[in-house]
């Protein structure tokens, strides 16, 4: 029986997983097993943040993050300097 299904669709991708798949917050992670080429499908993270970076550089998808780290770091809370936050 297999664990998920990949539906395709125009230039998209859909994983649905089996109602028995135990999620955390609705969540469901995919990777790639380096050795192997196998996707794993996991109820949470795994691997350490350099493995997810590595894996986000190999698909195209760093600059877009990069972009959006520089732009959350420019933001100023008010309410950090007068204590409140």
């Amino acid at each position: 029986m297999p664990l998920a299904e990949i539906v395709y669709h125009n230039r998209q991708a859909f994983l649905k997983l089996p109602d028995f798949f135990p999620t955390h917050h609705n969540s469901a992670y995919v990777r790639q097993d380096p050795q192997t080429g196998d996707m794993i499908v996991s109820p949470r993270p795994t691997g350490d943040w350099g493995e997810l970076w590595r894996q986000l550089e190999a698909i195209g998808e760093v600059e877009e993050i990069a972009d959006i780290a520089r732009e959350a770091a420019d933001y100023q809370d008010p309410l950090a300097e007068s204590g409140r936050s």
